[in-house]
């Protein structure tokens, strides 16, 4: 509904927002947790299912995205 509300990027469906474009699955998402959280350590809240075979795009509760190994990823995702 909020994306709803504000609107996508032009040229951009909703379906296609939730998609990887580096690994075209859809994100992996945890709902419920707080955004703004802030610091390095904050929460994995989003990240790709497969990335690209070596590393996986990550999304932090602070708005932080970064691209870590596999084997950091293996520590950082949520149990």
């Amino acid at each position: 509904d909020f994306i709803k509300k504000v609107g996508l990027p032009e040229g951009l469906t909703i379906d296609e927002l939730f998609i990887s474009p580096r690994d075209n699955q859809p994100y992996e998402i945890r709902y419920k947790i707080r955004p703004g959280f802030p610091g390095p350590d904050s929460p994995v809240i989003m990240w790709e299912q497969t990335g690209d075979g070596s590393t996986r795009q990550v999304a932090r509760a602070s708005g932080a995205v970064i691209v870590v190994p596999e084997a950091e990823f293996a520590q950082l995702k949520p149990k």
